[in-house]
């Protein structure tokens, strides 16, 4: 099942997941919902892989230099 809510306002998410206890949900945003019931976050492996690649990539921007330096003779 598929919902679309008509905005991001946390007290639409919050409204829906009172009325959906229990739902395993999947979102971009949740942490700009302040005061959710519980709920399960999954995600998918294809958007863990994206995210650990993403992560990984600005890890290694930000130390550019000192793996450089540590593989020039």
């Amino acid at each position: 099942m598929l919902d679309l809510l008509p905005d991001r306002d946390a007290d639409t998410v919050a409204s829906w997941l009172e009325r959906h206890p229990g739902e395993i949900i999947r979102a971009i945003v949740l942490s700009s919902m302040p005061r959710a019931p519980v709920a399960t976050q999954v995600a998918d492996r294809w958007h863990l892989l994206q995210n650990l690649g993403e992560a990984l990539r600005l890890a290694v921007g930000r130390h550019r230099k000192a793996v450089s330096a540590a593989v020039t003779p």
